[in-house]
């Protein structure tokens, strides 16, 4: 979908204030900390690190390693707002999400404060997306980062923030990497969840041990997660929950800020980050080269209320940005991106169709709180007893009773309301048998996907339940065509676009396509065409499509959706080959869910790691001038690697696969390039013999001339000095004559090729250039005109730079994973061609 601007945003937009701009009531909710292990794992409540100042002064190294801007989103990518919802459930299970106006980050509402008053952004204001549903009358904003974690190598400099941290801080559970809390407050006659990260606490009698740790739970579960013994829940998505550490007090929370002993840390600088989240204390230290001082912790509770009195205007504006916000995408379907637009100098609202923000489960929070109990009492018409019905209707079909939403099924609708007229009264309603009604009912409420889940691989069946369908009244197209079909049916691919100087990844939603793979089956089988003929070669690409791609559609249902297209049309020979091309039994088992057959869990987010004879067809190769380096592979320009870091083992397949089909190239670009540099030796070799130089070598080597004539500045005269051995020809002396060997020899110089990677493939240009490159063999050569060689080559490797190529490959493997062995091959190639292109 083409993302629609909806409307625009400007500061003048924002003159007519009048709602209050204070923050009041605020309570702590929630917390949990984020443990280092190889899957997403939360700690709740988890614990701030303690502060633990330092004696004497201390000096730190500057910060270096990964370094996180929005860990949420980098350690869970598939839901960065879900550990704040779990964590907020496991503390409140019965909390009211409908009475809140806003859930949000901190970050968010930094950028839209820096928006209305750029002075508030020490860094100046910069282009930033906020990503915002709204679910019945409750705003969810979600943080959008071009890049949710960075590496600062060696030789940058960033800073020594972390590494205070590190030093002054201690952490109080282990393995912790970001301790998170959610609060909530009223501001600008709204409610607000907050969710911040904070840098540590100060041991108060405040802080309550972990047996205190308090939930509405008071029984045996509640006493186990006191005493962390509970045993960790992993939801859906793939997110580990544990019980472990202490809740700890608002107002032990601390933020810590480093800089610079000669540039002051002003509190209009820190105050709106420390409003926002309403954190108590503060830490400035200053370094002097990287000695830090012995520094202090300030309650600036005091100074943070008298800023938000001092900027009543601007946050009265903040006030109404927020409403007029979530009033435009009310009315554009409660799904929007809202961006500030640097050149406009504006906030744009765009209407775009994006994956789910939280994960199904946690969407029912808010549904559980709005349908209430069905009321009771005489219904006085049929208007009535219809307002007064509750959303889910009690009906018996056949001997099984189901409570269904009557909106959804116009048949059963209807047929309630006759039943209510020509009987005042009733409150049972019985319906005789219906085919397939509860797979037809798991389709409705779960999605069509549901179908293929509950019924088995034949063809008949499908066509029964399409029937029910049919005679229920339920729209399954409703009103799409086959390429609207087609184009669901594309949407599980994920998809790229740039956004401010960087690739964003959009991820593909398989649940809709999965969805649009039951309505294909429904057109096939029940569908009428305008033109057959002119549809048929589109029907064909979308079942291709289909069952070219197992790794989002099952066996089961690319296995029906084959049968119900032969049995719709004839298929031709070739048609029939393309499809067989893709022929898979149900012995080789799907990889797309981590449950086959769970009805109840809907996997549609967690694909299992598919196999590489499957997933061949599914990766692309993302298009970004890149082609040249593919030219020469199996691989086409033009497809796309998938990043799903899910895809670890087949990623690391395929990584082989790409490496041995990429290291020839390398290796006979590198002959070439030594063949050349012979080719250039001849010249010199014979100037040589002709220009002996004063104080020449056995062999001697020519003086550097200007086009003139000039030698390096002067003229030298004849040498009288005869030399003490023969002219050795550039065969010789580069090479020995001898017949190479069988084996492959080794050369001192480590640089040049690694005998443990052989090159691929058997042509005899590769044996020669190996002959040349790395043989020792007897005669004429020696480590001395071997270190002659090198020399320039060794100075140039030498030499510090940004190794950008160093940086770009790390950045690609962590898709790929490649292994760490291969990986090295790799970048030692690539820095011998980078480095023999500047010879």
């Amino acid at each position: 979908m083409t993302p629609t601007k909806i409307s625009e945003i400007s500061r003048d937009d924002l003159n007519d204030h009048s709602l209050p701009a204070s923050i009041t009531d605020v309570k702590h909710l929630a917390s949990y900390s984020w443990i280092e292990t190889a899957t997403p794992t939360i700690a709740v409540p988890g614990s701030p690190p303690l502060w633990t100042p330092q004696n004497a002064p201390q000096r730190l190294q500057k910060d270096s390693g990964l370094i996180y801007i929005a860990q949420n989103a980098a350690r869970h990518p598939e839901s960065p707002l879900e550990p704040l919802f779990r964590a907020l459930y496991i503390a409140h299970p019965s909390f009211n999400l409908s009475s809140i106006d806003v859930v949000t980050d901190r970050n968010n509402i930094r950028k839209l404060l820096s928006f209305i008053n750029p002075l508030y952004s020490r860094n100046h204001l910069e282009p930033f997306a906020i990503k915002i549903e709204i679910v019945k009358d409750t705003a969810i904003f979600c943080r959008v980062e071009t890049a949710v974690q960075e590496v600062i190598g060696p030789h940058e400099f960033k800073g020594y923030g972390h590494e205070f941290e590190k030093k002054y801080t201690t952490n109080q559970v282990s393995n912790s990497t970001g301790h998170h809390r959610i609060i909530s407050y009223r501001f600008g006659d709204m409610s607000f969840i907050i969710r911040h990260e904070t840098d540590g606490y100060v041991d108060t009698a405040s802080t309550e041990p972990s047996n205190a740790f308090q939930t509405e739970d008071k029984g045996l579960s509640g006493m186990l997660a006191a005493m962390s013994l509970s045993p960790p829940t992993r939801t859906a998505t793939g997110l580990t929950i544990k019980r472990e550490g202490q809740i700890v007090s608002i107002e032990s929370t601390l933020e810590i800020k480093t800089r610079v002993f000669h540039k002051t840390i002003e509190m209009r600088e820190v105050a709106p980050q420390l409003w926002i989240s309403q954190t108590p204390k503060l830490v400035r230290a200053y370094h002097q080269g990287g000695r830090f001082q012995r520094p202090s912790v300030e309650n600036v509770a005091v100074q943070v209320k008298k800023w938000e009195e001092c900027n009543q205007t601007e946050l009265a504006k903040l006030a109404t940005l927020i409403h007029k916000m979530l009033r435009e995408i009310k009315n554009c379907g409660g799904h929007a991106v809202v961006r500030y637009d640097a050149q406009a100098d504006k906030l744009i609202i765009w209407k775009e169709k994006a994956a789910k923000i939280l994960p199904d489960d946690l969407y029912s929070k808010w549904h559980d709180r709005i349908n209430p109990e069905p009321p009771t009492g005489e219904r006085e018409s049929i208007d009535s007893a219809a307002k007064k019905a509750p959303l889910m209707t009690a009906i018996q079909v056949g001997d099984v009773r189901f409570n269904v939403e009557l909106s959804r099924i116009p048949y059963l609708a209807s047929f309630v309301k006759f039943r209510a007229t020509t009987q005042p009264g009733i409150t049972e309603f019985v319906h005789g048998p219906i085919p397939l009604f509860s797979e037809a009912l798991k389709g409705i409420e779960g999605g069509y996907r549901q179908c293929f889940r509950c019924l088995p691989p034949d063809l008949s069946q499908h066509r029964t339940l399409c029937e029910t369908y049919d005679f229920l009244g339920v729209d399954i197209l409703n009103g799409q065509t086959i390429r609207e079909i087609f184009n669901e049916l594309r949407s599980c691919k994920a998809d790229y676009e740039r956004e401010y100087g960087r690739c964003r990844v959009i991820e593909g939603n398989k649940s809709t396509a999965r969805d649009a793979a039951f309505k294909l089956l429904y057109l096939m089988l029940l569908g009428a065409f305008d033109g057959e003929i002119k549809n048929r070669a589109t029907i064909f690409d979308a079942v291709l499509f289909l069952v070219s791609h197992p790794g989002t559609f099952k066996w089961k249902t690319r296995s029906i959706i084959r049968a119900a297209y032969e049995k719709r049309f004839v298929p031709s020979a070739k048609q029939k080959a393309g499809l067989d091309k893709w022929e898979k039994g149900e012995e080789d088992g799907d990889v797309t869910t981590d449950e086959e057959n769970a009805i109840g869990f809907d996997s549609d987010s967690s694909a299992r790691k598919p196999n590489l004879a499957a997933q061949a067809q599914d990766i692309d190769i993302i298009e970004c001038g890149m082609e040249p380096i593919f030219q020469e592979q199996s691989l086409s320009p033009g497809r796309r690697i998938s990043p799903n870091p899910t895809h670890n083992t087949s990623g690391r397949q395929l990584s082989k696969h790409l490496v041995h089909q990429n290291i020839a190239p390398a290796l006979q670009h590198l002959k070439l390039r030594l063949q050349s540099s012979t080719q250039h030796l001849k010249p010199l070799q014979k100037e040589a013999m002709a220009m002996p130089e004063p104080l020449s070598s056995p062999n001697p080597i020519p003086p550097r001339t200007s086009s003139t004539g000039v030698t390096n500045g002067a003229t030298y005269p004849p040498s009288t000095r005869t030399t003490v051995l023969k002219p050795v020809s550039e065969e010789e002396w580069i090479a020995s004559s001898r017949k190479p060997h069988d084996s492959p020899t080794y050369n001192s110089h480590p640089h040049i090729l690694s005998p443990k990677y052989p090159s691929v493939g058997d042509s005899s240009e590769s044996k020669l250039c190996t002959k040349i490159v790395i043989s020792n063999t007897d005669g004429m050569w020696c480590s001395e005109k071997e270190k002659i060689l090198v020399g320039p080559y060794e100075y140039m490797v030498q030499q510090p730079g940004k190794d950008i190529r160093k940086q770009l490959i790390a950045a690609f493997n962590r898709w790929l994973h490649v292994p760490e062995e291969s990986l090295a091959v790799i970048t030692k190639v690539v820095l011998m061609l980078h480095t023999a292109s500047l010879l």
